[in-house]
């Protein structure tokens, strides 16, 4: 009999745990909190109905969407959760904040400045992205504008960080994306993100770096649109203190794609 009831409470403990798990998936619209049952993946080729206890059991990649009653939603996951955005803000550089003396200083797009921002071989770069935003949102994607690509071969990586003090958190990058230098091409270069990421509160840093061992410093860039104001970090390989410092350089030209 003890045998018996044992069994009965570990078979309960199992039932509860399992229910648990499957019921700790859900997909929520961001808009209004709403919870939804089941969805559909769409992408060029496919349409797959996903319910909320398998959420996190398929394999998404960046050119998915979601269907939902007839309407297409941009996405991310986060804590189990699939999370549907069905509003998307385009945000250009108005606001970029001096990482030396705090100054905040107005910026408009100016695609023809006459000055560029190279990302040189082997030298990390980092810009900083404030966070102006007065409620929670998503980082979809980051646009830079190259106006020449001085390099051929290599992998360009991009990588996001939480600002940390001024610098960037590079112990615990936030996301991490690897770009074939042969694919960048001027005039606009958008970044799409492999997965919506939290907007910090702190604002982040975007980091480039072209991995090429065999390059020459000053021959291998990329050389990208700016405007006339300060902002910037740099780690060189060869530094001996290995430390960010900052330049005394024109900021990068973006534009993000912001999800709500």
């Amino acid at each position: 009999m003890v045998i018996l009831f044992i069994w009965k409470r570990a078979l309960l403990f199992s039932f509860f745990i399992i229910s648990f798990f499957c019921n700790a998936q859900k997909i929520i619209r961001f808009s209004d909190g709403k919870q939804i049952d089941s969805v559909f993946v769409v992408n060029s080729t496919q349409k797959i109905l996903i319910h909320k206890k398998n959420v996190v059991n398929y394999n998404y990649t960046s050119n998915d969407r979601i269907l939902y009653q007839n309407k297409i939603y941009d996405f991310t996951l986060e804590n189990d959760s699939l999370i549907l955005f069905d509003k998307t803000k385009e945000i250009e550089p108005v606001n970029i904040v001096n990482v030396n003396n705090k100054k905040e200083i107005s910026v408009k797009n100016r695609k023809k400045a006459r000055f560029v921002y190279s990302i040189i071989s082997n030298v990390k770069d980092a810009i900083f992205i404030p966070n102006k935003l007065d409620k929670k949102s998503y980082v979809k994607s980051i646009s830079i504008f190259p106006k020449k690509v001085l390099i051929k071969g290599g992998i360009l990586e991009i990588f996001f960080y939480e600002n940390e003090n001024g610098v960037p958190k590079d112990d615990a990058p936030l996301l991490k994306i690897e770009k074939n230098v042969n694919d960048v091409e001027t005039g606009t270069f958008e970044i799409v993100l492999p997965k919506a990421i939290k907007y910090p509160e702190n604002g982040f840093f975007v980091v480039f770096y072209i991995r090429d061992r065999g390059s020459i410093l000053g021959r291998k860039t990329i050389d990208l649109n700016c405007s006339e104001e300060t902002i910037g970090l740099i780690k060189q390989d060869q530094a001996i203190n290995n430390r960010w410092t900052s330049i005394d350089f024109p900021s990068l030209q973006y534009k993000l794609k912001i999800l709500q």
